[in-house]
């Protein structure tokens, strides 16, 4: 063969493999038609690295100024099961959807390995492959977003009947509630709603935190540490119909985790006496109707201590901590047949995203729960 039919020959394969390439990467492009960058760029000038953390992605239209909607980037598969995430190394991510209303909004759930304090961390968000058109949702979608100490987590996302799902799906245990049927928006999705009129029995509710057939409460000492969170929304006024000695967050068998004196708004634990955090209140004049406030207590069994947090800020300690399981959250006593004197200890009128771990989490954990998922929060940063 000549040097010029080796020149052209070669010329060729070239060619050929440059436009095989181009072929290649169309298809992907076009297999994953839209993507999204998540920076936290809200989480600056902290001390820990976060590891595993679950973070709240909501997709809405334009959210943070991105150019998102959810017209022109639409999603293949109707439920959304065509989203995928990666890390910054392009590695899958686990994620649980919470709530899709389509075309709406989407709450989404997503494990981080690893988010660094100097708000350069990020992942990203792909969809609109034709090929995932036909996916369906996993049988637990949140256990492994849920796995690090997680025991319990409440979306409050059902729409109907009377159970509440454990999205770490690894201790099934089912809740027994009545969430109404106007359940209120909460701060991913649904939230529950405790108000007389939402179970049409007249009574404040709560909810039953044990198994179904059951007279256990849910563990959580067996580590010896744990942390208990929720938002709230509508503390229970002083004074109330129906009104008792106590706001009750959480109940264990024999005694309280959480609760707020009517008479003075302190805040502390009951085992046989009250123990108030020192210089710790929560009124309801502190807290606007529509109004949503995370509290979470961090509490160690020995030495005893246990930790209060208002909307991710420490706010009082005491040294004290009650070993015994919860068996019911937002009243003395869940359910709609308990006795009047135990509906009236109601805690607040609707509760979002309760959760149960199995160790402490750290100042700066309880911080950025607090700022990623609080209503106009700047936590992350969304580029399309």
């Amino acid at each position: 063969m000549s040097g010029k039919s080796k020149k052209s020959a070669s010329a060729f394969v070239k060619s050929a493999a440059f436009a095989i390439v181009a072929l290649i990467l169309a298809g992907n492009a076009s297999a994953q038609s839209s993507q999204m960058r998540v920076t936290f760029s809200g989480y600056d000038n902290r001390t820990d690295i976060l590891c595993d953390f679950p973070v709240l992605v909501v997709f809405t239209n334009n959210m943070g100024n991105s150019g998102f909607s959810f017209s022109s980037h639409k999603f293949e598969n109707p439920d959304a099961f065509d989203l995928r995430f990666y890390d910054e190394d392009d590695n899958p991510l686990s994620y649980e959807i919470d709530t899709y209303t389509r075309d709406e909004e989407l709450f989404v759930w997503v494990k981080v390995p690893e988010i660094l304090p100097n708000g350069k961390s990020f992942i990203r968000a792909t969809w609109g492959d034709p090929n995932l058109a036909g996916e369906v949702a996993p049988p637990n979608p949140g256990s492994d977003v849920w796995s690090d100490g997680f025991m319990l987590v409440h979306h409050y996302n059902e729409t109907s009947g009377n159970l509440v799902r454990n999205a770490t799906g690894g201790a099934q245990v089912f809740q027994i509630i009545n969430p109404g049927p106007d359940a209120t928006n909460g701060i991913a999705g649904r939230a529950a709603n405790l108000t007389a009129s939402a179970n049409g029995t007249g009574r404040d509710n709560g909810i039953e935190l044990q198994p179904i057939n059951s007279t256990s409460s849910f563990p959580i000492d067996g580590t010896g540490q744990w942390t208990i969170s929720a938002w709230f929304c509508d503390l229970k006024p002083s004074g109330a119909a129906d009104s008792g000695l106590w706001r009750t967050f959480t109940r264990g068998l024999n005694y309280h985790h959480l609760i707020v004196r009517e008479s003075s708004d302190e805040v502390g634990y009951y085992q046989g006496s009250f123990n108030a955090a020192p210089g710790m209140r929560m009124s309801p004049n502190d807290v606007p109707s529509g109004t949503w406030r995370n509290i979470t207590f961090t509490a160690v069994k020995s030495p005893a201590k246990t930790d209060f947090y208002i909307d991710g800020v420490k706010t009082g300690t005491v040294n004290f901590a009650v070993s015994d399981g919860i068996h019911a959250i937002g009243m003395y006593q869940g359910g709609t047949t308990a006795p009047a004197w135990q509906k009236s200890q109601k805690f607040a009128d609707f509760l979002d995203e309760f959760r149960v771990a199995n160790k402490t989490r750290s100042p700066d954990w309880i911080w950025a729960e607090f700022q990623n998922q609080r209503p106009g929060s700047a936590f992350a940063e969304y580029v399309c």
